[in-house]
């Protein structure tokens, strides 16, 4: 649980942070089986206990998979573990705290349209500071990654992503990296990464206020 939520939530990993009633990660999950997934792998670290017994008691029978980091691998490591347990070709990968209300059919047709290795799913917004920026050439290819900074508009990277299993697992990773660093920045101009906006409900639970915001957003979000 990250120190800016844990003012407001304590004791559970912030994916089962209470959103109106419901754990985040709920939404998060029923989301990807409303659009014919039949797979999920959760990659879990501290408290992971809460979260099994959450998936056992709400998706009894459902084809989810749970791996564990015993030690935190940073974000890249987390994934590159939890790739080991999926079997397509292409995978969509999700960050836990952020909810982007996009139809992943429509992420993936742009993504193999494009012939794309990498796809990030972004949002724009205007003024803000909280998030770097991710900037595309006019087909949509990624060109460059931008540091936080304050700014009048831009895309940010909405934590939804498209990824070639089997071409990225090929790369020599250490066991402990940064999915940021080292590899979406570090590999922009060697691998087709691609960036497709889409202007949709995006939220992060990171923060307070937002967490906050997110109790009467989904009120009436999914409905």
């Amino acid at each position: 649980l990250g120190t800016r939520l844990r003012s407001v939530v304590a004791d559970q990993p912030k994916v089962l942070a209470p959103v109106n009633d419901q754990p985040f990660l709920k939404y998060i999950i029923d989301k990807l089986f409303a659009q014919d997934f039949n797979h999920v792998v959760l990659s879990t670290g501290y408290l992971h206990e809460k979260i099994d017994e959450f998936i056992r008691a709400q998706y009894p029978g459902i084809n989810i998979s749970i791996v564990v980091e015993d030690e935190p691998l940073g974000t890249g490591g987390g994934i590159a573990h939890a790739l080991k347990k999926c079997m397509n070709e292409e995978v969509l990968i999700l960050n836990g705290d952020t909810f982007f209300n996009i139809d992943y059919a429509q992420f993936y047709h742009h993504h193999h349209h494009h012939q794309s290795s990498f796809s990030i799913a972004l949002k724009h917004m205007k003024n803000f500071e909280r998030y770097g920026t991710v900037v595309c050439d006019q087909h949509h290819r990624i060109i460059a990654f931008t540091e936080k900074k304050l700014m009048e508009e831009g895309c940010i990277n909405a934590g939804a992503y498209i990824i070639n299993r089997l071409e990225f697992l090929n790369y020599k990773w250490p066991e402990k990296f940064s999915m940021e660093k080292d590899f979406m920045e570090k590999f922009t101009k060697d691998i087709s990464m691609y960036g497709f906006p889409y202007d949709e409900y995006f939220i992060d639970i990171g923060i307070p206020e937002d967490f906050a915001r997110a109790q009467n957003d989904f009120k009436t979000l999914l409905k």
